[in-house]
């Protein structure tokens, strides 16, 4: 079983004033949560939805995804009060559906990411069941500073050996799951994503050519360029 779970559990807060979180945010006429999922079911290897979303938008979610194609595939959970809660909470929830399955993948994508495509899914579907657990990623091409009061330079890291991390981030459930466990209170409040659960464990993370495309929305300024990057490809 192949299960993409998509965390839409945030409410969006670096948006702005906006009265619904990012992800319901429209595209176009339609919200990014369905653009994205349409995105990713382009993969024919998917099996699953599985939607994470805070439990104050679950029907609202219901009442606009309940005509798409995918609803049938979809199962809805609630999300924590935190991203690692919400990965978590979906973990679980496919390890107790289909422990017996012979092979128990997870895809965690975020829900804004509307510009997945398929060669991306097919290529990290490939590497993790050789590997076990998988991110995409793309080199750093920017200047990064490091200060530790946010007003003075104290370090300029060299970029040869830095990658910005994308989703969706692939893994056996089981061993997601395992790590998830043995993660103490520091290393939770300390996590800042999906493939440092894995790293502060030991466990080697497989890092496959991301997709320059493949943009995060999060601010109000991501959101224009979206807007205007899917009206220029229509």
């Amino acid at each position: 079983m192949i299960t993409t779970a998509i965390l839409s559990g945030g409410l969006g807060t670096r948006m702005g004033n906006s009265s619904v979180p990012k992800q319901f945010l429209e595209m176009n006429g339609e919200p990014i949560i369905n653009r994205t999922v349409d995105a990713l079911l382009l993969c024919n290897s998917i099996d699953k939805v599985l939607i994470v979303i805070h439990p104050e938008w679950r029907q609202y979610l219901i009442n606009f995804i309940k005509t798409k194609s995918w609803y049938s595939i979809t199962d809805i959970i609630d999300g924590g009060t935190s991203r690692i809660d919400s990965i978590e909470n979906a973990v679980n929830y496919l390890h107790e559906k289909y422990i017996d399955e012979d092979e128990n993948i997870i895809l965690l994508h975020d829900a804004v990411r509307p510009f997945i495509n398929k060669k991306l899914i097919d290529t990290l579907i490939e590497n993790v069941r050789i590997y076990h657990a998988v991110s995409p990623s793309v080199p750093v091409i920017d200047t990064l500073f490091w200060s530790e009061n946010g007003q003075v330079i104290e370090s300029i890291p060299q970029r040869n050996n830095l990658y910005h991390g994308q989703t969706p981030e692939a893994f056996d459930v089981a061993l997601i799951r395992d790590c998830i466990f043995k993660l103490t209170k520091e290393q939770r409040e300390q996590n800042t994503g999906t493939a440092q659960i894995c790293t502060v464990q030991g466990v080697s993370v497989h890092m496959i050519k991301g997709d320059q495309s493949n943009i995060k929305i999060t601010t109000k300024e991501d959101y224009m360029l979206a807007n205007y990057y899917f009206e220029s490809i229509l």
